[in-house]
């Protein structure tokens, strides 16, 4: 069985913080599977979330990059004071 690469569905760049979504292959997982993961400037990664349908997976991706970007802004509102 040959080893087919994640298919990336999204992708958001927030400040040094990095938030991809993949569909994962078939070889790896039992069935359709999607996982998002985030990926500091550090070189560190976590995969946060895992999701069973693209649909869902895309809504989650939404979800982080919004809590990622609010996280952002309320880091740089602290610094100005």
């Amino acid at each position: 069985m040959n080893f087919v690469m994640p298919k990336q569905i999204s992708l958001n760049v927030i400040g040094d913080v990095e938030i991809s979504t993949v569909k994962l292959n078939s070889a790896a997982v039992a069935g359709d599977q999607y996982e998002t993961c985030v990926f500091y400037e550090s070189g560190k990664s976590n995969v946060v979330a895992r999701y069973p349908t693209r649909d869902k997976a895309i809504q989650g991706h939404n979800r982080l990059v919004q809590h990622e970007f609010a996280h952002g802004v309320a880091k740089i509102q602290q610094e100005i004071g």
